[in-house]
């Protein structure tokens, strides 16, 4: 999936996404 497929619209989406990077970046930072 690209980021250009996936609807921005929704400020909601928006922040539900944001979410999730924030998470994967948490994990990540964890394995160090």
């Amino acid at each position: 999936i690209t980021l250009s497929k996936l609807d921005f619209n929704n400020d909601e989406e928006k922040e539900a996404i944001k979410d999730i990077f924030k998470k994967i970046i948490e994990v990540l930072n964890k394995k160090d």
